[in-house]
């Protein structure tokens, strides 16, 4: 038996393929289309669960390649300032006048592995 799957919430699936729906797309290669590969290192329900603010905002630069896609970069702003936030987050914390605790980050899940685990498989 396959263990229940708790994929991310910003991944969608259409005609056999897989979207992530934080990717900018912006540039000549960038795109949308992810693989199982792309998810399992996204770094953005970590950055989300360490940050649960409703205002914190990420996109993901997501460059195609020939059968793959790679996270390029992690963009990070801030909704309630209108400002870029630095890669490290120093300033999003519970002591900002504009956070605003989302729940739902804290219960983020994990990114999915490349494949799959059987039930009662061992790491």
């Amino acid at each position: 038996m396959m263990t229940e799957p708790k994929p991310c919430p910003y991944r969608s699936v259409e005609l056999g393929r897989l979207f992530c729906s934080l990717a900018t797309q912006e540039g000549e290669r960038s795109t949308s289309r992810v693989y199982n590969e792309t998810c399992a290192g996204c770094q953005m329900a970590k950055i989300k669960r360490e940050h649960p603010c409703k205002n914190l905002d990420i996109g993901l630069n997501i460059a195609a390649h020939r059968d793959r896609s790679t996270i390029d970069d992690v963009l990070v702003a801030c909704k309630a300032y209108r400002i870029i936030l630095p890669e490290m987050l120093d300033d999003c914390t519970p002591e900002c006048p504009a956070w605003s605790e989302d729940p739902e980050a804290k219960a983020m899940p994990d990114p999915m592995p490349e494949k799959p685990e059987a039930e009662g498989s061992e790491q």
